[in-house]
């Protein structure tokens, strides 16, 4: 049927029943306080009772007051039907959570707890309540299965022989110490001594530039010895080996290779060339010469491109026996 104003609440309407031990009086005590008499009905022997003045009883706050005093052996009762009936009350365990809107419980209708306690899922899914731990624990989870805990901080690992701006690092017993001859002031890295080294070979250094700039990139650096050969062009032979003294030094991709020898010679030729190399060249460098004889003479050379060789041409002549030749090559290698 339609309603004015709210539904009633008739499913959950609970009336509060007062039953009274009576004596040889007319005035009683109610539990909850009334407006007036007919907040209340009123049964005396199973009989109900007319409420109001001049009837059987009136009532206004807690007391009750009947016109006439009852008798020992009545028995009497009242039903709370006005303000103190609780007509939106649920019965005890008659609420589900299809009856509760979403967040509908604040933390001011959850039940008081000591501060610092956490609620957790226990075994069977019912929330349980951890007590606050310790200062400075901290909460552990023990996994699936399991109750979290509170726990002590594991001790950490001890920082020992450090002054400012060393870099650190983690020694075989997993304890940090600083690095004595390495620093780092927020602007410079320094390497008191020793030498870097890569782990992992073609790596190395961008210069000059703030991101990998492959044009920047200094990967390799060498410096060693090598066995040049030598071998007359025309009419004519060297005779011997040389005593040779020929090292180079190559740094990223530009070789520089220095050659001094005295060597025997027959024939005549103006010209002579020189393999063995210790890198191949990608493009012609450039270099120059000069030959120690009875007078001295320039060397002119001049590269083979793809190759391992250079030739050495003399400005005057064929070259003379016995002479001390000194040549520097720069040139640019393929790797």
């Amino acid at each position: 049927m339609p309603y004015i104003g709210n539904i009633p609440a008739e499913k959950y309407a609970a009336f509060n029943v007062q039953y009274f031990t009576t004596s040889a009086t007319a005035t009683y005590t109610l539990d909850r306080a009334v407006a007036n008499e007919l907040d209340i009905r009123l049964v005396i022997n199973n009989v109900i009772q007319e409420p109001g003045s001049g009837k059987a009883y009136t009532a206004a706050g807690t007391t009750l007051t009947l016109s006439a005093a009852t008798a020992g052996s009545d028995t009497m009762y009242c039903v709370y039907i006005g303000k103190a009936v609780q007509t939106v009350n649920p019965g005890a365990g008659s609420v589900g959570t299809t009856a509760l809107a979403d967040n509908a419980v604040t933390n001011a209708k959850l039940a008081d707890a000591t501060q610092g306690d956490v609620i957790y899922y226990a075994a069977a899914g019912a929330p349980a309540q951890l007590s606050a731990g310790t200062n400075g624990h901290f909460l552990k989870t023990q996994g699936a299965g399991a109750n979290p805990t509170w726990a002590a901080v594991p001790a950490g690992t001890t920082l020992t022989g450090s002054t400012n701006n060393q870099v650190t690092t983690v020694t075989g017993a997993d304890a940090i110490t600083g690095e004595t001859n390495l620093t780092f002031d927020g602007n410079d890295l320094t390497l008191g001594n020793g030498n870097i080294v890569f782990g992992t070979a073609s790596k190395g250094v961008y210069l000059g530039v703030t991101s990998a700039t492959a044009s920047n990139l200094l990967d390799d650096y060498e410096f060693g010895d090598f066995t040049p050969t030598w071998t007359a062009v025309g009419s004519g032979s060297i005779s011997a080996t040389p005593t040779n003294f020929a090292k180079y030094v190559k740094s990223g991709r530009q070789v520089t290779v220095s050659v001094s020898t005295i060597f025997q010679t027959s024939g005549t030729f103006t010209d002579y060339k020189i393999t063995n190399l210790p890198f191949t060249q990608s493009m012609i460098g450039a270099g120059t010469g000069v030959e120690y004889g009875q007078v001295g003479c320039g060397l002119m050379i001049q590269g083979v491109n793809n190759s391992t060789q250079f030739l050495v041409k003399r400005y005057d002549g064929g070259f003379i026996a016995n002479a001390y030749v000194m040549l520097s090559y720069t040139y640019i290698a393929t790797a």
